[in-house]
């Protein structure tokens, strides 16, 4: 998929096969610590909460959940309307499953089948589980889920600026804890429902430095890896409020409480870290083949194969099949990942059958087999709907054909942009060549000039020098005939004098 995905009502098909992903390792880990009578034991060395294997799928797999919720996000609609969807998604699978695993505890109870970390059955026990949301018991994600979202929901709705709405939910999470109801949880998961938040926003960002987040999430999550412990684990290990109200009433002056607050720290870094490298790493390793799209396709029945394994997997399985005497490898390798892909597809298989019926499908999954495009009724209302499904999707192709062009002439514009911007660049290039060319002439004739002048003043100088000489050879001339005189009156005095003594004599 191209990395620079615009994120529309279609369906994200990668993030479909990351929940695929997910959603099995929810299997893989739950096969892990139900397919072995030792794994209460913590003396044991089959204690699958020490298990490698345990320890990377708890580190990161709810809270990946959580993440792509937060990627999906969106506060535009109305209270009223995010109460329904949340209400009908999330809590109505949750009562009807809830009521379906507390009939499955009555049953084993009666059988006398083992229970692992669940107690045995009583009213009281599972009124609470069904209230109360609490990692320990079934189902946990979805009550947390939605108090999660409408937490963010209300907190955007009050607060206009992003960052506020994180200020303000994070601290409701971490000083309130109402009843038991909010609060552990979320104190865990809330910045990972932000982070999804973040994500979307910065998508475009996200994608263009994909391989960087991509190898720094993956090393700071092998080394969060190295450093896990099992006590670290949200099951084992609660964060309280920052604040114990109650003590700080009684000594009248605030008492802070940062009990396990490192390892809260380190847990929310290590999920963090571990989420957001699976989202880059599906993001930058999806390609589209049969596999992909059909795994993409269980990846959109996770609510329901989420509620089938708890009975399924973690009560029928885990009591029919026990492997504690086997080789530990053998186990961890081949046994639990197998049982994990049977129940995978069991599920998938079972979800399927349900969704031919719509009230089960809404029951038991929260949504209509409307909404998902598989209604198949002979009754006239489900073919009305059919056909306004039907015109719906001819009306996104139709959208989705009017994109395409759209692109196509934005992909035109962009060529011709390229075409004038080649063409400015050549004439940019011929400007300069010509300048360059009008730079050389002008330095040509500056030296020409230069060199006229030098001539100039070097025939003057020669003019000059041809008048001095002229000048010296007349004088010299005329020196020349002074002495020629000088010696033709030398000449006559001495001849006078010669006959001036021959007369004399």
């Amino acid at each position: 998929m191209d990395s620079t995905l615009a994120i529309t009502k279609k369906r994200i098909e990668y993030i479909d096969l990351l929940k695929c992903f997910a959603i099995f390792c929810v299997l893989w880990y739950h096969s892990i610590g139900g397919l072995n009578d030792a794994g209460g034991d913590v003396n044991s060395d089959r204690y699958f909460l020490a298990d490698p294997l345990h320890l990377f799928f708890v580190s990161f797999h709810m809270p990946l959940f959580f993440m792509i919720s937060g990627f999906f996000f969106s506060s535009s609609l109305s209270f009223k309307e995010v109460l329904r969807k949340r209400f009908t998604y999330l809590i109505i699978p949750h009562i009807t499953w809830s009521l379906l695993i507390s009939l499955a505890n009555w049953g084993m109870t009666f059988l006398s089948w083992k229970m692992m970390f669940y107690k045995p059955f009583s009213v009281r026990s599972q009124l609470q589980a069904l209230i109360m949301p609490n990692p320990s018991t079934d189902l946990w994600f979805f009550k947390d889920l939605f108090l999660t979202h409408l937490i963010v929901f209300i907190s955007c709705k009050c607060f206009k600026k992003r960052y506020a709405a994180f200020i303000a939910s994070m601290l409701f999470v971490l000083l309130v804890d109402a009843f038991g109801i909010v609060g552990k949880v979320q104190r865990f998961m809330m910045p990972i429902f932000w982070t999804g938040i973040l994500l979307k926003t910065y998508y475009p960002l996200i994608c263009k430095h994909l391989n960087k987040l991509l190898i720094l999430s993956g090393i700071s999550f092998v080394i969060c890896l190295y450093f896990f412990d099992y006590t670290y684990i949200i099951y084992l290990v609660d964060f309280p409020t920052l604040i114990n109200f109650q003590q700080s009433f009684a000594e009248g002056k605030l008492v802070f409480d940062f009990t396990h607050i490192g390892i809260q720290g380190f847990r929310l870094l290590t999920g963090l870290a571990g989420s957001i490298f699976f989202f880059a790493l599906f993001q930058r390793c999806w390609r589209k083949n049969a596999i992909t799209s059909f795994l993409s396709r269980c990846g959109q029945l996770t609510v329901g194969i989420y509620g089938i394994q708890s009975i399924l997997l973690q009560r029928i399985m885990a009591n029919i099949l026990d492997f504690s005497n086997g080789n530990k490898w053998l186990y961890w390798l081949v046994i639990t990942p197998g049982a994990a892909v049977f129940a995978f597809f069991a599920c998938v298989l079972i979800v399927r059958l349900i969704q031919r019926n719509t009230r089960l499908t809404f029951v038991l999954f929260g949504s209509s087999l409307v909404e998902r495009g598989v209604v198949r009724s002979d009754d006239k209302e489900a073919r009305t709907v059919e056909a306004l499904v039907l015109a719906a999707r001819r009306t996104e192709a139709r959208v989705a054909e009017a994109r395409a062009a759209e692109a196509l002439a934005l992909e035109a514009l962009a060529a011709a942009a390229r075409v004038v911007e080649v063409r400015a660049a050549e004439a940019r290039t011929a400007a300069a060549r010509v300048a360059e060319t009008r730079v050389a002439e002008t330095q040509a004739l500056e030296a020409r000039t230069a060199a006229a002048r030098v001539a100039k003043a070097y025939a003057l100088e020669a003019h000059a020098l041809e008048a001095q000489a002229l000048e010296a050879r007349t004088a010299e001339a005329r020196a020349l005939e002074a002495l020629a005189a000088e010696a033709l009156a030398a000449e006559d005095r001495a001849t006078k004098e010669t006959l001036l003594l021959k007369q004399s004599s």
